[in-house]
């Protein structure tokens, strides 16, 4: 399924087609492309985004939220903005390769971070 099904799939009432995200799958997508796409003229969206939890805390600004690197973003929050970027930033152009499964798995990725645990201390 390509960029443009993607999207098409997002503007259509049944969201519910979008193909289910795999967050293992996108983290390898984020965290090495080329590798885990077969496009070997993609670059490492941390080169561009930071670590997945400074991109989350963007998204959760730019939405309302505060700057929170384990703030809670929805799935359909994560795969709008991300096919929003691919459409429209020249920047994520080389990324309109990925497909929409691989795109789902990203947004799933960036999705699942969650806050993380400390150890509590004992005194």
């Amino acid at each position: 399924m390509s960029l443009a099904l993607a999207s098409a799939l997002l503007g259509a009432p049944a969201f519910a087609q979008t193909p289910a995200g795999d967050a293992l799958r996108g983290k390898a997508l984020f965290d090495n492309p080329a590798q885990a796409s077969g496009n070997n003229g993609l670059m490492t969206c941390s080169s561009c985004h930071g670590s997945v939890e400074a991109r989350r805390a963007t998204i959760s600004q730019n939405t309302g939220g505060a700057y929170d690197p384990y703030a809670n973003i929805e799935f359909g929050t994560a795969m709008t903005r991300l096919v929003a970027a691919l459409q429209g930033q020249q920047a994520m152009a080389a990324f309109r390769v990925l497909t929409a499964q691989q795109v789902s798995d990203i947004a799933a990725y960036r999705r699942t971070r969650r806050r993380p645990i400390l150890p509590t201390r004992r005194n």
